[in-house]
């Protein structure tokens, strides 16, 4: 869904604007996890804030422990108590995962998941949902989805209670690390998010700004924001496309061969610059594109 190609930076140049600037110097990131974060095709933050998710959880009705009652089914942030793995017959294991908040306890109960007890560290939050149970007297819900947020208030309130971005994610970086790089990255391009879109064409169409459709992209307010977000960023792939189509229609019908125009390209550059806003990376992808049809000549 991403559709947006790295910006064709010189490495000699300086950035011109937050987006231009190295991912590395993101809040979270640094030089060991920038190697990682390349391996998704990051380098600029302007990389960061196009990667989009790959889904979605809803997170937003979420009650307390208290409230839960078996037979129904419950979305719910808790701290981890206690973690318990027993072994049984057959070689088989049952891994046990006290977990409460301020109104009562409720076990998480995995069959023949051993490797789980390293994931599950006392103290640390952790938000889960699942058919409510009953045994021995003790709420429980087994094989429960769930996903370990850390410790701070804030992390449960990025990954919980919301609805919550799903990234596409390399070895090494986790969904919670991801979102909160994101996250960063959104903060920091705040204000600089140029328009690439004329108001009459977001009104015709009914989409937000490019900026309000970032937001929505990454942590939307609702399923329709964020419908209504997508939709903006498919009209922008398709209104580029359209353009270097229609550029290489009047080169295919043109009466005369086009001589080629070797680079550098002057009046392109000076036009460039006086634009008052930075091309996104589909609008650079399709820019070299017709680069490299010019300079071919035909």
């Amino acid at each position: 869904m991403n559709g947006f190609s790295k910006p064709n930076m010189d490495p000699r140049r300086r950035p011109r604007g937050p987006l231009e600037e190295s991912s590395q110097f993101i809040k979270g990131v640094g030089p060991a996890r920038q190697v990682l974060l390349e391996r998704l095709g990051i380098t600029t933050v302007e990389d960061l804030i196009s990667h989009f998710p790959r889904g979605y959880y809803d997170r937003r009705d979420l009650v307390s422990v208290g409230k839960m009652r078996p037979g129904s089914s419950a979305t719910f942030i808790a701290t981890i108590l206690a973690v318990s793995l027993r072994r049984v017959r057959g070689g088989r294991t049952i891994l046990t995962v006290a977990v409460g908040d301020e109104t009562g306890v409720v076990n998480l109960v995995f069959f023949n998941q051993p490797y789980l007890e390293k994931l599950f560290k006392q103290g640390e939050r952790v938000v889960a949902s699942g058919d409510i149970g009953l045994y021995r007297d003790r709420l429980q819900i087994v094989s429960p989805d769930y996903e370990v947020i850390g410790g701070e208030l804030t992390e449960s309130l990025l990954n919980a209670g919301r609805i919550v971005p799903v990234y596409p994610l390399t070895a090494g970086i986790s969904q919670r690390m991801m979102r909160k790089i994101v996250m960063a990255a959104s903060e920091k391009c705040t204000g600089h998010i140029r328009e690439n879109l004329t108001g009459e064409l977001m009104k015709l169409f009914d989409v937000p700004s490019r900026d309000e459709a970032f937001r929505q992209v990454h942590y939307p307010d609702s399923y329709d924001a964020l419908e209504r977000a997508r939709r903006r960023f498919k009209i922008e792939e398709i209104f580029f496309l359209h353009l270097l189509l229609k550029e290489r229609r009047a080169g295919l019908t043109s009466a005369k061969p086009r001589p080629p125009i070797a680079a550098p390209h002057p009046l392109l550059e000076r036009f460039l610059g006086l634009l008052p806003f930075e091309l996104t990376g589909a609008q650079k992808r399709v820019l070299d594109e017709i680069r490299g049809d010019v300079e071919k000549g035909g």
